[in-house]
């Protein structure tokens, strides 16, 4: 049995080995700097990192994204009279696709997919939202080695419940909303 255990997990490991390594043009990593600006909450500065996978094809990629932005002030109406500030901090995690226009110096991209965020809040205890991102941008370099990208992204997340009153239901519970654009730029380093 241990060794028809082995043989499995082997030809699994085998047959993901091709998905897995990186093509000859698109694969790699980014750093970048973004900027948010929610519906809900005043706007703030935050960092990322990519990680994206060429789909042997020269244009379609899977991309793997996590954000972290800190501070994001929101408004949390408790009453009609009683309005309080709340410090958030959010952590988007995406995966979807990415499709790129392949041109000599400048591509164009676009990309959409699915989100889910990790929430913080310092009034009071918020559930992680799920939601999903549509961005479109630009990149400069070679197809190998470094290169430089800026791009445009509408996140929607499901509106975040601030449980002040732990004995009142969710739909009772102040809300805010984090859905809103961002402008991301950044670094790569493709393989």
């Amino acid at each position: 049995m241990p060794r028809t255990r082995l043989l499995l997990v082997l030809l699994i490991a085998a047959a993901m080995a091709p998905l897995s390594a990186p093509a000859a043009f698109g694969s790699g990593y980014s750093l970048y700097a973004s900027y948010v600006s929610p519906d809900g909450a005043d706007e703030t500065f935050g960092l990322g990192l990519r990680y994206t996978l060429d789909l042997r094809s020269s244009q379609w990629a899977i991309e793997l994204t996590s954000s972290y932005y800190d501070g994001l002030e929101a408004p949390v109406r408790v009453s009609e009279a009683v309005v309080l500030a709340d410090d958030l901090r959010v952590v988007p995690l995406d995966l979807g696709l990415r499709y790129t226009w392949v041109r000599p110096g400048v591509e164009p991209y676009i990309g959409f997919g699915g989100t889910f965020a990790r929430l913080r809040s310092d009034l009071g205890e918020t559930d992680d939202e799920t939601g999903g991102y549509a961005m479109f941008g630009l990149q400069w370099g070679d197809g190998r080695g470094p290169g430089l990208f800026v791009e445009g992204q509408y996140r929607y997340l499901s509106e975040v419940a601030i449980k002040l009153f732990p004995s009142q239901p969710d739909s009772q519970q102040p809300r805010v909303d984090l859905s809103g654009f961002a402008v991301n730029l950044g670094v790569s380093w493709n393989l």
